[in-house]
């Protein structure tokens, strides 16, 4: 066979696998398109450009959960296109003999095209019907009412391809998915309704999405990813409670729901992790048991969370050993839980709604050992830690946090010695101390180096120590200025007694003034947890304090009346 001829059948097959992407995947799936946050694989193409026009397969649609074909119930049965259109997929074959010195013909078998399209189609996308069918030889999308939607459509190897602007009027948007590199159709939100006896919100949405639920300070929002509204709005929910709904369109294709209470409900979204075209909101104060761990202080620890503040109540109880806790005002909506724990003196614990009307769910801690227990509120009563310890001084931990560190020096002295050095300084011996005497430390850090508040207090929350104390050195324009003080959070009864022991006994170990004990709403003292004090140890700006606060012996005597504060909190009010 020539050269020749061997260009032309090369000619030919590249000519067949052009024409069929699916050879060149051995019959796989060639494409891919998101439909909503669900991902769709194609073996046809699912969106085309023609004449700088996007157009979406209608056969891509069909895999929409609204969507679904209706029988025509008018117009004719069949309605076949002009045969120019696509005169190619009349055939089941391509013959190409041009190039053929022997006269043969070199044929490229091709799929069999797909059954005739047939015209009028109907068809229902979110309940509403629609229907192709042609008019002046164009295929023009219709509604129910017999309005033209768009721009015709196309057809390409028997498919009808819709334009962007039909889409839209379908409530589909076309769009780019960064995070598959997909294109994507999202789509709108199809209904927002409320069911007073439920307390429930049902919101459907045309194509699949995701959506997660957050707290605000006057309420809370439910953000839908891959969903929009063609107009922002707001409505009252009738609820009761005088929420404000509001309906907006945010950056990157999502969409939110705010919820404007001027009492807060509490809420839980019911959603699958897969993307889907359903979800309820339920306005309620649910109970969320978070997580329960062994802690650096304690046997166990439970962390359970609501979507409102909540009063807990507690009871220990005895044979069996067991410790009760009743949360007011709170629902959990599922059966009665049984969590076998069995980690040190903990056996069990069992979670249900103990009382309908009012709300109330009860938490019971089943015991194999003596234990006592605290319970540590965070914010207004959104989160609770329920710990449970042995009071013995072995299992104790304390967190000691040097404050500034790395490239926060904090305070400049009169000589230029840096805060965070008499912070670190101060620290570690005062570890060595409580060491001494039988506490866990634990340290934020224990050389220079930076750490965020953040960092910090994530690290007091997850560990959740017994105490957490932070040491620092002062500054004032006043040069004069000298003396000690300890900060504790404003209503933080434990923090308070905690500073009060730690202020008195640095007092009468250094001599130093008694700036007293104050409150302040540092950041470490607001988000830990856990009873914590700030202190001040001097002021850096004073050159006699200044030189006393870099002198070992000055700073030993600081540490041992930090090391008394700490051991008298502990033993009268942790029984350590």
């Amino acid at each position: 066979m020539t050269g020749k001829r061997w260009a032309a059948i090369a000619l030919a097959v590249l000519l067949a696998l052009a024409a069929w992407p699916g050879a060149l995947a051995q019959d796989e799936a060639a494409y891919r398109i998101d439909l909503g946050l669900r991902t769709e694989v194609c073996d046809f193409p699912p969106l085309i450009v023609a004449d700088g026009v996007n157009y979406v397969a209608l056969e891509l649609l069909a895999r929409a959960d609204s969507y679904e074909r209706v029988p025509v119930v008018t117009g004719p049965v069949t309605d076949e296109l002009d045969s120019e259109e696509e005169p190619e997929e009349k055939a089941e074959e391509i013959e190409e003999a041009e190039d053929s010195e022997e006269g043969e013909a070199v044929t490229i078998k091709r799929r069999p095209p797909e059954a005739p399209l047939t015209l009028p189609r109907e068809f229902k996308l979110a309940g509403d019907k629609y229907q192709l069918r042609k008019s002046a030889g164009q295929i023009c999308l219709v509604n129910a009412q017999g309005r033209r939607l768009g721009s015709p459509a196309i057809t390409r190897e028997q498919r009808v391809y819709l334009p962007a602007d039909a889409l839209f009027e379908l409530g589909i948007a076309l769009t780019y998915a960064p995070g598959t590199g997909n294109m994507r159709l999202i789509g709108l939100l199809r209904d927002v309704r409320f069911d007073r006896s439920s307390e429930t919100l049902r919101v459907t949405t045309l194509l699949p999405a995701t959506a997660f639920a957050e707290g605000s300070s006057d309420g809370f929002r439910v953000v839908l990813n891959g969903v929009f509204v063609k107009e922002n709005r707001e409505r009252e929910l009738n609820d009761g409670s005088g929420t404000v709904l509001g309906i907006r369109n945010l950056p990157h294709h999502r969409l939110e729901l705010s919820f404007r209470q001027e009492t807060l409900s509490g809420y839980r979204l019911y959603a699958e992790p897969e993307p889907a075209s359903f979800f309820r909101v339920h306005l309620g104060n649910h109970f969320d048991l978070v997580s329960y761990a062994r802690t650096s202080s304690g046997e166990i620890s439970l962390n359970v969370a609501f979507t409102r503040p909540t009063e807990a109540k507690t009871t220990l109880l005895q044979a069996p050993r067991r410790l009760v806790l009743d949360f007011e005002g709170a629902i959990y909506d599922e059966a009665t839980r049984y969590v076998d724990v069995n980690i040190g003196g903990v056996r069990q614990i069992r979670v249900g709604q103990f009382q309908q009307e009012p709300p109330v769910v009860r938490v019971v801690v089943e015991m194999t050992s003596a234990l006592r227990y605290r319970v540590l509120r965070q914010g207004e009563g959104e989160r609770y830690f329920v710990q449970l310890y042995r009071g013995d001084r072995r299992s104790a931990a304390i967190m000691l946090d040097a404050g500034h560190g790395g490239s926060d020096p904090g305070a400049i002295g009169v000589t230029g010695v840096n805060e965070k050095d008499i912070a670190l300084e101060v620290t570690l011996k005062l570890a060595k101390a409580l060491r001494s005497r039988g506490y866990e430390v634990i340290l934020t850090r224990d050389r220079d180096g930076f750490v965020s508040l953040g960092q910090r207090a994530d690290m007091c929350n997850e560990m959740l120590p017994m105490i957490f104390v932070s040491l620092h050195a002062n500054w004032i324009d006043d040069p004069t200025f000298t003396g000690v003080m300890t900060f504790h959070f404003e209503g933080a009864r434990e923090a308070q007694a905690l500073a009060h022991a730690i202020q008195r006994n640095l007092v009468l170990s250094t001599g130093a003034v008694n700036r007293q004990v104050r409150t302040a709403n540092f950041f470490l003292l607001r988000e830990t947890v856990t009873p914590a004090v700030l202190v001040e140890v001097g002021f850096l700006t004073n050159a006699g304090e200044e030189y006393k606060l870099r002198d070992p012996l000055y700073q030993q005597r600081i540490v041992d009346g930090l090391a008394l504060g700490i051991d008298e909190y502990m033993r009268a009010f942790r029984s350590f």
